[in-house]
């Protein structure tokens, strides 16, 4: 069955949604991972990760940008085509940058400059 094509609207707030649902960031020795295995088994994923569907992912894109794997995965790149690329890149930001107590006030000023709604998850206090 073929993924359905994300907008910059569904990523963001499958993004959004994922980050403040984690809430704490995918890193592995001050690296940011596209998913992450801890001891006991819970999966992390930074931002883009969380938008890489299991049959798309491969260790081998991790330590890469998003920008990059489009070159090497183009079912990622399809999936994410209808994306702003920029977007893709803050929001990779955010996550890698960030700190995630602050993720919420990153996300609602990055959903303004791109005129996204704000999801609920986003909202909630």
């Amino acid at each position: 069955m073929a993924e359905e094509k994300l907008t910059s609207q569904t990523a963001f707030n499958k993004i959004a949604n994922h980050l403040i649902e984690q809430g704490c960031p995918a890193l592995d020795d001050c690296k940011c991972k596209y998913r992450l295995t801890l001891l006991e088994g819970k999966i992390l994923k930074c931002a883009i990760g969380c938008l890489i569907p299991d049959n798309l992912y491969h260790p081998d894109m991790e330590g890469k940008r998003v920008g990059t794997l489009f070159g090497t995965y183009p079912k990622l790149k399809e999936l994410l085509n209808q994306v702003k690329y920029q977007l893709l890149f803050d929001l990779q930001d955010v996550h890698d940058s960030g700190i995630p107590e602050n993720w919420k006030k990153q996300l609602i000023v990055t959903a303004g400059r791109y005129k996204l709604e704000i999801p609920k998850s986003l909202k909630a206090e």
